[in-house]
């Protein structure tokens, strides 16, 4: 029933002592019936509490379906032509003198399904139908399906069969509780399932009052919502997980909201909310980060550079990874920047870490790289040089060599006692010994030969 889409509530037939029908007393009634009713909550108050008076045509139907236990179609208001208008399907819902009714609003005007169809699928769609004994100790009938055992004959063990041993007090205790007010009972708790596991439930029960007013019974539905519970559960272990990866990790991380430039302000940003390392890497205070102050009302510097790149990425919908130095602080650090949902355009993540020390590193290889380039560079100049130098070293001994041989210093020409005039031009500026030798040496030298006087008379050419 809760399932449905089509309004559907389920509930209590009043008879007075004469056996007329009186009222209606809503048992249970789905999200859809709510809001076609334009009612918060119905369960266990009867329709004159709920619409403030009488509905003799409702009743007349309700009653005969009640007594009889045959479906019926009732009409509230009828156009002049056309279909009917918000026709309601009256169904029986238990047996023979239970006064228990079910009411179903097609999806459309039309769209009726066949009696014995829809009398089916409510029945289907209800997860669980119990009915218990007015002092709540009893389960007089339970119609499980595939979720609980079912229970055919009174039976007092309900809660040793149905609830596991840790949520046998609670749930007693709030049985209890609604028997001793006797107002409608709601709880969610766990229960054994049929198959022996433990699954959850919604359970909701309301009194069945006799004709005299009296409590009879209680009436409950109880849907299982053993997958949401689960899922809940998953979640929370998820974002137990998640909350400590957020207040262990050495990286910092931050939700910030990005408030874009106007006339008169320029781009900012405020932080939502951030973990412990965010706070130890910027040096920034907890307490004033917060949801109402943004950065440049605190009055922090940073470089402008750091509000153009989160800028970028709210407006590219694209994550981004840069580096940055911040003078406030006086370190590099290495951010990625991402956007968050698409319902918040303007949130971002900002993920981010100290990497002055890859930095300074980084910049010490470059300077080692430049340093060993320019000595590579003195080398081959040097290489150069020697081997230039080398060259000419060789080919001036080269050219030693081809000079002719001086003679014997043993065996010098004594034709010449002295020097002549001729034979040199400042005769002062040579001793005396070397003049024969040197006189020699320019006799293979044509500049010189000039110089030169024809040999002296009886010497030796």
């Amino acid at each position: 029933m809760y399932q449905l889409p089509q309004p559907c509530c389920l509930g209590q037939v009043l008879f007075d002592a004469t056996g007329d029908a009186v009222d209606f007393r809503f048992l249970a009634a789905n999200t859809a019936y709510r809001q076609h009713a334009g009612l918060a909550l119905v369960e266990g108050h009867t329709w004159h509490q709920c619409l403030g008076g009488p509905m003799p045509a409702w009743q007349q139907v309700a009653a005969q379906v009640a007594r009889t236990g045959e479906p019926a179609r009732w009409l509230p208001a009828e156009p002049a032509a056309g279909p009917p208008h918000e026709a309601w399907q009256v169904l029986p819902a238990g047996a023979a003198g239970s006064h228990l009714v079910t009411l179903l609003l097609p999806a459309a005007p039309t769209a009726w399904l066949p009696e014995d169809t829809a009398r089916l699928f409510i029945t289907t769609m209800a997860d669980t139908v119990y009915r218990m004994s007015p002092d709540g100790r009893q389960v007089l009938a339970l119609q499980g399906k595939t979720f609980l055992a079912d229970t055919t004959y009174p039976s007092a063990d309900w809660l040793a069969r149905y609830i596991p041993p840790d949520d046998q007090v609670r749930v007693a205790a709030a049985v209890q509780a609604a028997v001793a007010t006797a107002r409608p009972f709601t709880l969610e708790h766990r229960v054994v399932r049929v198959d022996g596991s433990v699954g959850w439930t919604y359970s909701r029960a309301v009194p069945v009052l006799d004709a005299a007013g009296s409590l009879r019974e209680w009436f409950g539905v109880a849907t299982d919502i053993t997958a949401r519970k689960e899922s809940a559960a998953a979640q929370r272990e998820v974002l137990t997980r998640y909350r400590k990866l957020f207040e262990t990790m050495t990286q910092g991380f931050g939700i910030a909201q990005l408030l874009p430039a106007t006339a008169t302000t320029p781009t900012d940003v405020r932080w939502l909310e951030v973990n412990p390392a965010f706070i130890h890497l910027t040096g920034l205070p907890a307490a004033q980060l917060s949801r109402d102050v943004s950065m440049r009302q605190l009055g922090v510097h940073m470089e402008e550079e750091w509000f153009i790149r989160y800028q970028r990425v709210v407006q590219t919908r694209q994550p981004e990874r840069f580096e940055l130095f911040s003078s406030r602080v006086g370190e590099w650090f290495e951010a990625y920047a991402f956007p968050l949902d698409e319902a918040e355009p303007l949130l971002l993540g900002v993920l981010f870490y100290n990497s002055t020390d890859r930095k300074q590193a980084q910049q010490q290889q470059q300077l080692a790289a430049v340093l060993e380039g320019q000595e590579e560079e003195r080398r081959r100049i040097a290489e150069s040089l020697y081997n230039g130098l080398g060259q000419l070293l060789y080919a001036t001994k080269l050219q030693l060599e081809q000079l002719p041989p001086s003679p014997p210093a043993s065996a010098p020409p004594t034709c010449w006692p002295r020097p002549c005039g001729r034979c040199v031009l400042s005769p002062t500026s040579l001793p005396p010994p070397c003049w024969p030798t040197l006189a020699y040496k320019w006799r293979s030298i044509p500049f010189a030969s000039s110089w030169l006087a024809p040999p002296c008379a009886g010497t030796a050419t």
